[in-house]
């Protein structure tokens, strides 16, 4: 299987690792965070065949219980919801979904945010000797 990463930092996933053995599909627990959380809560191995071109989590509209499909590409709209696609073949190869956060550094670079953040503090930080020469204070 070849793995696709989507870098966000505003959506992650934890756990659904997919993978194939044969013809054999497995995708473990986890869950995907959104605009909320949709958890996917046991492990599920089954079979897929020549026809199967996505596995998908999808919403049932209701129970609200958030399921594994294996489909020909296709849902019922007026049964289900689709929350993601977590594996699709192109090209006659399987592909899997793998979202990675995004870490974000919060905290300022060294003495002062050089981001442009706090511009003020650094101009008053520096001053231009004689000379053309900047010296930090």
């Amino acid at each position: 299987m070849i793995k696709t990463i989507v870098t966000s930092t505003k959506y992650n996933q934890k756990g659904l690792d997919i993978s194939l053995n044969g013809n054999v599909m497995s995708v473990t627990k986890g869950k995907l965070v959104y605009d909320k959380e949709y958890n996917f809560n046991t492990d599920v191995t089954f079979t897929i065949d020549n026809e199967t071109a996505i596995i998908m989590l999808i919403e049932d509209l209701t129970t609200g219980e958030v399921l594994v499909a294996a489909s020909d590409g296709s849902i019922d709209k007026t049964q289900y919801r689709l929350i993601e696609r977590l594996a699709w073949k192109k090209d006659g190869q399987w592909q899997r979904l793998s979202i990675e956060t995004i870490v974000q550094n919060t905290q300022p670079i060294g003495k002062y945010n050089y981001e442009g953040l706090n511009a003020e503090n650094i101009k008053k930080g520096l001053t231009i000797q004689p000379g053309g020469q900047i010296k930090q204070v």
